[in-house]
This record gives C-alpha cells, structure tokens and sequence, in this order.
C-alpha cells in the first residue's frame, strides 16, 4: 500500500500543470452532488466531510480521494438539529473536529481552497472556525463575537471584513488562493479587495469548527466542508453551491 505522503508527492506536477487554468466562475454542474454531478478536481481534495449520519456519531465520514477522517475534539458530534445538505451537521458549540500529524494537510506554496456552510447560533466571543497553525503564525478563519465579522489569519497577521454572518442561518464562506492572490468569499461575495498570500503553510493539521487548543468554538454547527491543495477554485467569481459537493 503506497503511503498518502507518497500519493501526495506524486500528484504535484499535476497539481501545478494546473494552475492558471481554473474557471473563474464556478464551471457549472460539478459544483454540487447532484446525478451524475463530477468535480475534475476531485484528485486534488484531502478532505470532503458532508457531516452526515445519525444525531450525536463522533464518525466524520471524508468523502474525498485519501478517505481520511477527521476526528473528534471536545463534544463535538453530528446534531440532526440542522443540515445545509444531507442528515446532519457539525454542532461544534463544545468542541468541533480535525486531524493532526498528517502531511496530506500540508498546503505548502501551492493553491488552494478552503469552504464550509456555517450556522451560527450566537456570537459571544471570537471564535475558530477552520484553522491551521505554522511556524509563521496563526491561519485561518475567525468569526469575531457580538459583530460576526470575518477575520482571516494569515502568517500571526489577521484582515478584518465588515460584512456580518446572518445568525440561526446557513452562510457560505470560502477561501482561495491562486499565486499569491488570496480572496475571502461569504454568500458568494468577495470580501475586500482580495489579500497577499505567499506564505508558506507548513502546517500539517486541519481544524474545523475550533482552534487547535479545542478553545475558542464556532458556536453553531458546520456543514459541508471541502479542503482542496493545488487548485484555486475561485479566482473571480464564487457561486453559492445549491447542493452538496460531488463525491467523485
């Protein structure tokens, strides 16, 4: 059996022949798990979680290539409660979800994408909702208390936005990066003008809904997270998917 390390490093000539050619706006009928519905960068995802299945599992299915689970951290569990898409979804007001220790999750220099549903059910206090830690700093997506405003964490710095999650509703955010181009997207709307990324993300964890100490939860629940490494889906414009992402 070839180790996912190894699977990595074999895929990263594909990976950077593709940069430059991705679509700038979302090409269409891959963008959701719909009959016969592909993603032609599926090869490219390390982590798929629909977050479905029964109220209350601690089992995070990863539909993505490598079929690598993310793993409990505090109460996080599946809550029938709410579903963007599916069964079920993250509650993450307790804890939330993640995988340390695996260099799959190492994004390096190359594009990538980060995107989620979330559900926020109150705003107290700043809280993690995707994060990844380097030697050059906090990465990663904030949501900051009693505004709900984005913050992104990039290399210990953060860019605040002042564009508001709608609380006890669902809210599309992603995050690319193409080059050193890095664009913010909620509910499909770019998010200031777009950032200088260039960092070097050595980081070989990925949390969800929490910061790696499991303090600092996102309070509500995530679904429908995809974390992609050599693609920037969106270099333009980002549709909001109306279903899940493809599992093939």
């Amino acid at each position: 059996m070839i180790p996912l390390s190894v699977q990595r490093q074999r895929r990263l000539p594909t990976l950077r022949s593709q940069r430059g050619s991705i679509c700038a706006a979302y090409p269409g009928a891959w963008a959701s798990n719909q009959p016969g519905a592909t993603d032609p960068y599926y090869a490219d995802v390390v982590n798929l979680s629909h977050f479905d299945g029964a109220n209350g599992a601690t089992t995070y299915v990863d539909n993505g290539p490598l079929a690598t689970n993310l793993g409990q951290f505090g109460t996080g569990a599946l809550s029938t409660s709410q579903a963007k898409f599916g069964t079920a979804s993250l509650s993450s007001g307790g804890g939330g979800a993640g995988n340390s220790g695996n260099t799959i999750y190492k994004i390096g220099t190359s594009d990538f994408t980060v995107e989620m549903w979330l559900y926020p059910t109150s705003f107290p206090y700043n809280m993690n909702t995707c994060y990844w830690d380097d030697t050059a700093g906090n990465n990663g997506l904030t949501v900051l208390g009693t505004t709900g405003y984005l913050r992104f964490w990039l290399g210990g710095s953060n860019t605040d936005y002042t564009t508001a999650l709608t609380l006890n509703a669902w809210n599309f955010v992603a995050y690319s990066r193409t080059g050193s181009a890095g664009k913010l997207y909620l509910g499909g709307t770019l998010q200031g003008s777009g950032l200088t990324d260039s960092v070097n993300h050595t980081s070989d964890s990925i949390y969800v809904g929490m910061y790696s100490g499991d303090i600092n939860n996102f309070q509500g629940y995530v679904d429908d997270f995809r974390f992609t490494i050599g693609v920037g889906r969106y270099s333009a414009s980002c549709p909001v998917p109306t279903a899940p992402f493809p599992n093939t």
